[in-house]
This record gives structure tokens, C-alpha cells and sequence, in this order.
């Protein structure tokens, strides 16, 4: 037993002092904590970073070119949502504008069945439904009626396409940013009768073209029926109409005198 220990405790003092000769060597990569970073400065010194990214060193440095792992992406994503949420612009650049739903009526009339749920996209407290029909009007040449369900009708027989493209024009006219592409601006009517947006991510501002067009829109309300007179309606309810009996059709048979 004495033996047996004496030799584990050689074998415990070769590798200390192992470790101890071979200090001034370059330390594996496969050997190194993935919470660290390496980074040779000469052929025989070694120099350890911290992976911190806040701070930006190791892996998180400007000039690293080594591979980061993916757990300290992970850690480096979450670090960025509850510290710098101005800079998660990535929800709204993946936002996509609806398709229009067009349904054409004969030659003469074109039915936007879907704009509310289109105008919706684009509401705020600068930006309304009517401002959109005025807009779409104006790029296509033509007028219309919004009806009390908000089903907008145009005047002319018009593709797809193009309510597509007028869309779109919308879209990058009066509600992203030409700077950023923040979609958070804000639409304005200045001293002079000038339109312009202001964004609120970077604060760029420019001017933006007007949407007063020669053509109006009509807002189309539901009929209200008119209300009944009192006077007849108490004569009514005291004495109701009496519905006349039709006369049932007989044939009678004509009667005829003979001379004899």
C-alpha cells in the first residue's frame, strides 16, 4: 500500500511539473473553454480575451475574423432586444402589403372588395382610410364612392396590377422612410400646403407630394327611413284597414226568351 502510494504521488508531481515547463508553449484550441477566446500575439506568448459582448472584445471584437459559435449569437441576440430595441427593424422589413381582391362589374365599374383590411395597414393618427382612396384615385386617373362598409368602387374597369402598383407607390411615398425604411413616420400638412413625413426612428424628414386631385371622394351613407306622422299612426292602431274580399268569378248562364 505504502509503494502504490508513493507512486501515485509521483505520477501527481511529473504532471504538475509538466504542466509548469511547458507554460511557455501555445495552449490547443481543443483544450480551450468555448467562453474564450485566443489570440496569438508572438510565436511563444499566449493572450486570453473575454467574449463579452457589450464590451466588444474576443469573439465580439471589430476586427475578429474567427467564427463565433452559435450560443453566443444566441446570448448576443437577446442582449440586443432588451438593451437596443430601436435596432430590431428586422419585424417590420418582413411585414408584406395584402394583395388587392378585384372584382370588376361590366365595363364601367371596378370593386376594391379587400380595402379595409389594406387601408388598415396603413392607419395612424396622420394616415386614414380616405387619404388612401385619394391617393389611388389620383395615380389612376378616375374617382369613386366608399360605401358604409368601406368597399371602395372605382370608376373604370382597371387589372390587378395596376391597384397593385398604386399600393406599393403608397406605401413608399407616404409611409416608409427614405433614409431607413422605418415604416414609423409621421404624415404632416406644412404652412404652405406642403406634405411631409417625419420619421421618428432617425429623424430624416422630406417633403412628399399632395394627394389634392380634381376628383372627390363620395362617402355613400345608409338610407335612414323617414318616420311616420303620430296622428297616423294612432289611426291606425285604433282602427285597422280592412282588407276587401275579392268577389269570387262566376259564370252565369245568359237567359234567353223564345217567341213562342
Amino acid at each position: 500500500m505504502i509503494t502504490e502510494h508513493a507512486s501515485h504521488l509521483k505520477t501527481e508531481t511529473d504532471q504538475t511539473s509538466a504542466l509548469e515547463n511547458s507554460s511557455t508553449r501555445s495552449i490547443p484550441a481543443a483544450k480551450i473553454p468555448t467562453s474564450f477566446f485566443w489570440t496569438r500575439t508572438s510565436p511563444d506568448i499566449v493572450k486570453i480575451q473575454d467574449d463579452d459582448p457589450v464590451a466588444g472584445t474576443g469573439l465580439f471584437a471589430h476586427n475578429c475574423a474567427a467564427t463565433i459559435p452559435y450560443h453566443l449569437l444566441l446570448s448576443r441576440f437577446y442582449l440586443q432586444r432588451d438593451f437596443h430595441p430601436s435596432l430590431n427593424t428586422y419585424c417590420e422589413a418582413t411585414k408584406t402589403l395584402l394583395k388587392p381582391h378585384v372584382v370588376p362589374i361590366g365595363n364601367k365599374r371596378t370593386i376594391l372588395a379587400n380595402f379595409p383590411e389594406i387601408s388598415r395597414g396603413f392607419e395612424d393618427d396622420t394616415r386614414d382610410k380616405h387619404h388612401l382612396a385619394l391617393s389611388i384615385f389620383k395615380q389612376l386617373g378616375t374617382s369613386g364612392t366608399l360605401h358604409p362598409r368601406d368597399v371602395l368602387v372605382l370608376r373604370g374597369r382597371f387589372r390587378q396590377g395596376q391597384i397593385e402598383r398604386v399600393v406599393s407607390y403608397y406605401n413608399r411615398t407616404y409611409v416608409l422612410c427614405s433614409e431607413c425604411e422605418s415604416r414609423d413616420t409621421l404624415l404632416w400638412q406644412g404652412e404652405k400646403r406642403g406634405w411631409f413625413i417625419t420619421c421618428q426612428n432617425c429623424g430624416a424628414e422630406h417633403s412628399v407630394p399632395g394627394v389634392n386631385f380634381v376628383c372627390t371622394l363620395k362617402v355613400t351613407r345608409p338610407r335612414q327611413k323617414a318616420p311616420k306622422e303620430p296622428e297616423k299612426e294612432a289611426e291606425a292602431e285604433a282602427a285597422p284597414e280592412s282588407i276587401p274580399e275579392s268577389e269570387p268569378r262566376v259564370f252565369r248562364k245568359p237567359e234567353i226568351k223564345s217567341k213562342l
